[in-house]
């Protein structure tokens, strides 16, 4: 069965659509933190919350960007490990 090809000279929209990160780590690691944050510019950094969508083992947890600030088409989101 063949399906409709997709006109490849128009790029896919993500203008609107929140940017997000997903990871997994090892249940319960003592010493260990995490946190998320998201920018507009690379320059000014805010926490984004973490879901925790599964506790394992491994645990598996999701930072989605709000869209606060800035143009949604340039965004960014980080991860952040801190040991305790």
């Amino acid at each position: 069965m063949l399906l409709p090809c997709q006109d490849l000279h128009t790029a896919p929209d993500f203008s609107l659509t929140p940017i997000s990160l997903t990871f997994s780590h090892p249940a319960n690691l003592p010493g260990v933190g995490y946190a998320a944050e998201s920018s507009p510019d690379l320059q000014i950094w805010t926490s984004v919350p973490l879901e925790l969508l599964d506790s394992g083992p491994p645990e598996t947890w999701h930072a989605r960007d709000p869209l606060t600030g800035g143009a949604p088409s340039r965004r960014f989101l980080r991860l952040l490990t801190e040991r305790k």
